[in-house]
């Protein structure tokens, strides 16, 4: 028993400390992706994310969803309850006369946690950038600077590539390669694996 447990703790201890918990990205993946937002690069459009964090790029997913853009991105923005496990609706303030503009802010319930996300940027229809007020929470996230990022593109007037990133640095020390994982593995690939499993299409792995 006593192997077992030092097996555990070592392997444990090798999550946690072994190589970079950032998101490494070939440059033959992204030109194989054929997506128009370079995934190693901070510039959405004309928005340099620089302005809000240098924090790294530590979870990444992407999936083809057979959906024309329009509705892939309604689904992205304000339609998150309807294909993530745990998010209750969301409510919006800050609107122009109901139209979703950098500023707005859309506040909702993850599991049991009231989740703030102010909208630093959105070029409607095809990409926005948010950031979580880990405050608001009203729980103890181990994270700072969360800022994530959808974009949607055509393949098809039928199908939509679809990318979710998200940027945060961790303020425990050793924890990056831990949270990363269960940011990217346990939330938001079996979201998107739900997603798809709704609308037809399929996820596609970057490592």
């Amino acid at each position: 028993m006593r192997a077992t447990g030092n097996t555990h703790a070592l392997t444990l201890a090798l999550f946690l400390s072994v190589g970079c918990s950032s998101v490494k990205l070939s440059e033959e993946f992204e030109t194989s992706l054929g997506t128009a937002y370079p995934l190693r690069e901070r510039v959405i459009g004309d928005y340099d994310m620089s302005v809000l964090t240098e924090a790294p790029l530590r979870a990444l997913v992407i999936a083809e969803i057979d959906l024309p853009r329009e509705e892939a991105f309604a689904l992205m923005l304000t339609g998150i309850h309807e294909w993530f496990p745990g998010v209750k609706e969301f409510a919006w303030t800050d609107t122009d006369n109901g139209r979703i503009v950098a500023g707005s802010v859309r506040t909702g319930d993850y599991k049991g946690s009231t989740m703030v996300e102010p909208v630093r940027y959105i070029d409607p229809g095809y990409a926005y950038v948010y950031q979580i007020d880990l405050e608001a929470t009203g729980k103890f996230i181990p994270i700072t600077e969360h800022t994530g990022v959808f974009t949607v593109e055509a393949l098809s007037d039928t199908s939509s590539l679809i990318v979710w990133r998200q940027y945060f640095r961790n303020c425990i020390p050793l924890t990056g390669r831990l949270i990363a994982w269960v940011m990217e593995d346990r939330i938001a690939e079996p979201a998107f694996d739900n997603l798809v499993g709704i609308h037809g299409g399929r996820r596609i792995d970057h490592d």
